[in-house]
């Protein structure tokens, strides 16, 4: 068997709860807020600067938005904190 699928191995917990997370937080908040905050989050977790985790983050969000909102023009649901609060997604 492989060792990935051994119960309790550290790494696939944690990219298990990575990929839970970064779900949610799509779900909860919107593809464009979560893709910005899921860089920066996972680079302070794992002990990276504030400059590299606002870097990568402003980069994640620039990709997302030149690639997803301009060339292929994705239609994006409103989250579901928005739709529950009556807030106008700006996606």
């Amino acid at each position: 068997m492989c060792r990935l699928h051994e119960p309790g191995n550290q790494a696939v917990e944690e990219a298990r709860a990575l990929i839970l997370a970064s779900s949610l937080g799509v779900w909860l908040i919107g593809f464009h807020i979560a893709m910005a905050l899921f860089p920066l989050l996972y680079v302070r977790t794992y002990g990276g600067t504030w400059r590299s985790g606002l870097i990568l983050s402003t980069l994640a969000l620039a990709f997302v938005i030149v690639i997803f909102d301009q060339l292929l023009e994705v239609f994006w649901p409103t989250p579901f904190l928005f739709d529950l609060f009556g807030l106008d997604y700006f996606a």
